[in-house]
């Protein structure tokens, strides 16, 4: 093993010292804070994840902010990411807010790959933020730009009408979905499209993107990377178990 800091002497010895210390029986784990733990998840973010919805509508979701905590009580990881949703139709964002999810999950040592993972994952809630970041395309404006040779800017035309001439246009398969645009409730739009989301979350989850090699530049890291066996949350922090 290298050690590129000027004082490789000291961190060998260190290293050599705890792992004596575990061959005997004198040191059997040592721990990770979840500030630690929260500075892993941040060297992966954004992350992006483009989603299809019907029609040719089309969403992305970025997770822009993970904050893991580890309850006093409880074996389990609680993450919480931020996100940036919005939904485009040809070209026009539809609807965008911020939304808070919350993901439990066990942790597992994996000593053969000597990563960090989670498993048995869930979804525990999925919630609007309240912010000045989320907007509703207006009913009026949507109609506007769908309806072709502005027939949507006619004065005639109620939304009433400009909904049943989708029913004659290719759009016809959008028809329900756009109603929801009509009842100007952002909740209402993110339960829609809340099953997508949360598939779309937990495959995300599990996919790698939250998975941590164990650095073995760093003493702790080295040492739990070669006489490592299993992680376990306990009072609030994550253990490394000899």
């Amino acid at each position: 093993m290298h050690y590129d800091d000027p004082l490789s002497w000291k961190t060998r010895l260190k290293f050599w010292f705890a792992g004596w210390m575990v061959r005997f029986g004198q040191l059997k784990r040592i721990q990770m804070t979840a500030a630690e733990l929260n500075e892993m998840l941040a060297t992966n973010l954004p992350m992006r994840v483009p989603l299809n919805f019907t029609g040719g509508v089309k969403g992305l979701l970025k997770v822009l902010q993970a904050t893991l905590h580890m309850p006093k009580e409880g074996s389990h990881l609680h993450i919480e990411l931020l996100c940036d949703f919005h939904v485009e139709f040809m070209g026009t964002r539809l609807y965008q807010a911020h939304l808070l999810a919350d993901i439990q999950a066990l942790p597992r040592y994996d000593p053969h790959k000597r990563i960090l993972l989670p498993e048995q994952i869930s979804l525990l809630g999925l919630h609007l933020v309240n912010d000045n970041y989320a907007l509703i395309q207006s009913s009026t404006e949507l109609f506007q730009k769908l309806l072709p040779g502005g027939l949507g800017s006619l004065m005639g035309v109620t939304i009433g009408g400009a909904m049943g001439l989708l029913d004659t246009m290719p759009y016809a398969d959008l028809r329900r979905y756009l109603s929801l645009y009509l009842s100007g409730s952002k909740q209402k739009i993110l339960n829609y499209h809340r099953d997508d989301i949360e598939q779309e979350l937990l495959s995300l989850a599990q996919s790698g993107e939250f998975h941590y090699r164990l650095d073995e530049t760093l003493p702790d890291e080295a040492l739990f990377a070669r006489l490592g066996k299993e992680v376990k949350v306990e009072d609030g922090n994550l253990w490394f178990l000899f």
